[in-house]
C-alpha cells in the first residue's frame, strides 16, 4: 500500500504507535498498539494491553514470564 492512494480494506493490518517525548523530565512514552481492517469496522488486535500510567506501572512492577537471558 505505500505509495499508493488505496484504500484499507479486509485483512489490512496496520501499527498505531503515538509517541511523545519530554525533554525536560527525559521522559520518551510510546504506546504501540496493532489493528486489523474487518468487515465490521477496525479491530483491536491486542485489546488487554494496558494504556492508563497507573495499568502499566501495575504491570511493570509484575514479574516477567519470559526467561531471564545472559549468565
Amino acid at each position: 500500500m505505500a505509495g499508493t492512494r488505496e484504500a484499507a480494506g479486509t485483512g489490512h493490518q496496520f501499527a498505531v504507535d503515538p509517541q511523545m517525548w519530554v525533554p525536560e523530565e527525559e521522559l520518551h512514552l510510546r504506546v504501540e498498539d496493532a489493528a486489523v481492517v474487518t468487515v465490521r469496522g477496525i479491530g483491536n488486535l491486542a485489546p488487554d494491553a494496558p494504556l492508563k500510567p497507573d495499568d502499566v506501572e501495575a504491570v511493570m512492577g509484575e514479574a516477567s514470564t519470559f526467561p531471564t537471558m545472559g549468565p
